[in-house]
């Protein structure tokens, strides 16, 4: 039964990224259950009222539509870094580097300035739990296919 959880937990952390169409497309076959049971367990935890929990998953929802924009020109970004490297365009490969940092750095703005835009819906306590949660269920991703990844 844990190692379902884990493995659960662990399919949530890579939804957004990995299938960002499905997301996109409702709550459809097993993702769209995957994403229920996310938010029966944000909602457990943070022992959320139905009206604070549609807010927070609207909210939620638009910062990932946000983060993932800022992960796919990251990764276009690779691509023509990757190109840059194949034609020895040292000047290029300078100039895509500082754009990559550009954008890490507004993901981690981003992320700052989704959590203190909860503050008018929940409290320091309840984002505060939901920040331990998320941070739990990325330990519990990478611990699942580092474990995996050594044939365990």
């Amino acid at each position: 039964m844990k190692k379902f959880l884990v493995i659960l937990i662990m399919a949530l952390f890579l939804l957004p990224v990995t299938f960002k169409a499905q997301w996109h497309g409702g709550m459809h076959g097993k993702m769209g259950r995957l994403l229920q049971w996310e938010q029966m367990k944000i909602i457990d935890v943070l022992n959320l009222d139905e009206e604070t929990a549609i807010k927070l998953f609207a909210r939620r929802r638009k910062n990932l539509d946000n983060q993932l924009a800022l992960v796919n020109k990251k990764k276009e970004l690779g691509k023509e870094l990757k190109s840059a490297i194949e034609n020895n365009d040292t000047v290029k490969c300078d100039s895509l580097i500082s754009k990559a940092f550009e954008i890490d750095k507004k993901l981690i703005e981003n992320k700052e300035k989704f959590y203190r835009s909860l503050s008018d819906i929940l409290t320091k306590k309840q984002i505060a739990q939901l920040v331990l949660f998320e941070n739990r269920f990325k330990d519990e991703l990478r611990k699942y296919f580092l474990r995996r990844g050594r044939g365990g």
